[in-house]
């Protein structure tokens, strides 16, 4: 494919309290999307950070499978930052949809595309994304996919 991947890491480290297999999905599906979908030669843009957020904290909003963590457990007041994880890829075809079609289920940004993929993977980003107590947003502009994680 020709894709160059180009990271630019937090600086300061962070703890994430989430469900592994879950997040692990929501990684592996972005990380696929960029793969499928970039125009060949160019680069693709993986960047996080931790930011101030408005939640209590990381911990109070991660929503575990288990009961590790519980949903709005309170920790110490304070701590209210964000993992931001961003994803920019060049598409390599026209996209011709909205942020709102392309996470619904069996949407394809694609339409001449035969090949593999079924159109879920961004509807399971999206909905695995709020099972985590977390945001998922898609910014596009001209032939720039931006897919953005704060959890």
């Amino acid at each position: 494919s020709g894709l160059e991947f180009v990271t630019q890491l937090a600086e300061e480290s962070t703890e994430l309290c989430t469900d592994n297999g879950y997040f692990y999905r929501i990684c592996q599906n972005l990380v696929e999307n960029a793969l499928k979908y970039s125009a060949k030669g160019t680069r693709v843009f993986i960047r996080t950070s931790v930011e101030n957020g408005e939640k209590e904290n990381i911990r109070a909003n991660s929503k575990k499978l288990d009961s590790t963590v519980v949903p709005g457990e309170k920790t110490a007041p304070g701590n209210a930052r964000r993992i931001c994880l961003e994803i920019t890829n060049t598409s390599g075809y026209p996209m011709d949809f909205t942020k709102e079609d392309i996470v619904e289920r069996f949407a394809r940004g694609d339409k001449a595309r035969s090949g593999d993929g079924n159109g879920l993977g961004l509807a399971i980003v999206s909905t695995y994304a709020k099972a985590l107590g977390g945001e998922f947003d898609i910014k596009i502009d001209c032939d720039q996919f931006k897919a953005c994680l704060k959890f």
